[in-house]
């Protein structure tokens, strides 16, 4: 899904780190790109969080 309302974006941000919360470098790179780059979307996003995830089930199944 393109991401539409670069104002939200900033917002959640902005949530994010007044919460104390922070983000993968890659992951914060990414969100950050994706207010001026109208390519990125949200499939992008989805996809650089789940990589670790992702990564360390193929190491644990043996692919």
């Amino acid at each position: 899904m393109k991401i539409t309302n670069a104002e939200t974006l900033k917002q959640a941000l902005a949530s994010m780190r007044l919460e104390g919360l922070s983000l993968s470098p890659e992951v914060n790179t990414l969100m950050l790109n994706a207010l001026v780059d109208p390519n990125i979307d949200t499939e992008d996003i989805k996809r650089l969080l789940v990589k670790p995830y992702r990564n360390a089930k193929e190491k644990r199944d043996g692919h």
